[in-house]
């Protein structure tokens, strides 16, 4: 008599770390992607496969899932759940605000940014705009357009994003 044989169910294990990137995969309908994550314990970035709603390079991501081996892309993390929270070291600040999730912030600025305030940048850019654009004549609701977006963005998990408000003047980057 031949019996079925159970399904076996690979261990789970828990891995956390820095989204370093997206893999050109993120799809929007289905929330399947593939990240690059810095990850404690191992030499190189991780590549974790899953579902997110979005997501941000600079995000911390903790994923429960378990290792496999695909013929053509190699190891893998095979993530059943996943999470994501906002970046709370310099690093990770960086990288987020430089991902383009806030219009007119690019990686240059971001670095100039992280550099002159660190962790505390996004309050600095909520609270302090014309401080921290050098006391330039900016209106101060579009540094808080700008903070709010990308706390927004980290809380909601939305993919829609806010208005941005129209402003009179737009100082170039030489400006900034």
């Amino acid at each position: 008599m031949n019996a079925a044989a159970p399904e076996r169910k690979p261990a789970t294990e828990e891995i956390s770390g820095l989204i370093e990137r997206v893999v050109t995969v993120h799809n929007d309908e289905s929330g399947f992607c593939v990240l690059r994550v810095k990850t404690s314990g191992h030499r190189r970035e991780a590549t974790v496969i899953g579902a997110l709603p979005s997501v941000t390079a600079g995000e911390w991501l903790v994923a429960e899932g378990w290792w496999v081996r695909d013929k053509e892309h190699g190891l893998q993390f095979k993530a059943s759940t996943m999470k994501t929270v906002p970046p709370t070291t310099v690093a990770g600040i960086e990288r987020y605000l430089g991902s383009g999730l806030v219009k007119g912030i690019g990686p240059v600025l971001a670095k100039k940014l992280v550099e002159k305030f660190g962790a505390e940048v996004l309050t600095v850019i909520e609270t302090r705009t014309r401080t921290a654009i050098g006391g330039r004549d900016r209106p101060e609701a579009q540094g808080a357009d700008c903070a709010s977006v990308a706390r927004s963005k980290a809380s909601t998990r939305n993919h829609a994003l806010p208005a941005q408000s129209r402003r009179q003047h737009q100082p170039s980057r030489a400006e900034i």
